[in-house]
């Protein structure tokens, strides 16, 4: 893939306030997409593209269970683990995210499988 190409895919796979918040709550461990899509307050498949988008840019990994799958942010010796961390510390402080966090610490997990 071509530079080019490659930082295209990474501002697209940003490029929604979902997106990024997203991203920044996996900043706090591994979850997964139902569990995610219920504290952003999307349907589950729309949460399912979000990630898979981060996922195919480098941004996040994904681990399959035999029920779940668990999606974190890449490695951070990854050169796309790093940049997924700066974005995360740009979001520090956004009052939509502390909301999201409370949100994330106040529901029991969501298993819809």
């Amino acid at each position: 893939m071509e530079k080019l190409d490659k930082v295209k895919t990474l501002f697209s796979a940003l490029g929604s306030r979902k997106r990024l918040r997203i991203l920044k709550l996996l900043e706090s461990g591994e979850h997964y997409c139902a569990s995610l899509a219920h504290i952003v307050g999307i349907s589950t498949p729309a949460a399912y593209r979000y990630l898979k988008a981060m996922v195919d840019a480098g941004l996040l990994r994904r681990r399959e269970t035999e029920k779940l799958v668990y999606y974190s942010l890449a490695p951070n010796g990854t050169q796309d683990g790093k940049l997924a961390r700066k974005v995360c510390a740009l979001l520090k402080g956004d009052p939509t995210v502390k909301k999201d966090f409370l949100a994330m610490r106040s529901e029991k997990p969501v298993y819809r499988g």
